[in-house]
């Protein structure tokens, strides 16, 4: 009781912390939505439980990893998704498909929203997972892939480099 913990840490004070950070982040960026400013707070953030001596049971409990609110201010790039995108989603895991596509609502695979994470429920044989990525920068951008962690599974990033124009 009475402890302050840290932002990676999963525990009740990172939720503040968090969300005082991403009204910030609103403020400096009024137009981007709440999964950019999400993705921003992700991407820029940093690794604290990897490295040689991590035990697999606890890797996962740093979340997306310590925040750094001035990268976040400008972090490049950011996945972003709207209402067309959730309402996908929601077709895709919880509402029934028929009542979608009646509605003229394009079914989502819920691995393909938009995110700056990736989660796959079903993971059997090959999956594909896409993603849109938006420039934030204010100039034209170019990024290569990495991938790391792959637990036993192979992983290809298509494109391995993207140049991006603003926007």
């Amino acid at each position: 009781a009475g402890r302050d913990f840290d932002l990676y840490s999963g525990t009740s004070m990172s939720s503040p912390h968090v969300a005082g950070l991403a009204a910030l982040l609103k403020q400096r960026r009024p137009a981007w939505s709440p999964m950019a400013i999400k993705s921003a707070l992700m991407t820029s953030g940093y690794d604290v439980l990897d490295g040689p001596n991590t035990h697999p049971l606890v890797i996962f409990r740093q979340g997306a990893g310590h925040v750094r609110p001035n990268s976040a201010a400008d972090p490049g790039l950011v996945y972003d998704s709207g209402f067309a995108d959730w309402l996908g989603f929601l077709c895709g895991t919880q509402l029934p498909a028929a009542n979608c596509t009646a509605a003229g609502v394009p079914v989502l695979d819920p691995s393909d929203l938009n995110s700056a994470s990736i989660a796959i429920g079903d993971l059997a044989g090959v999956q594909t997972v896409k993603r849109r990525l938006a420039n934030v920068s204010g100039a034209p951008l170019t990024v290569n892939s990495s991938v790391t962690g792959r637990g036993g599974f192979t992983v290809r990033v298509k494109p391995k480099s993207l140049t991006k124009a603003q926007g």
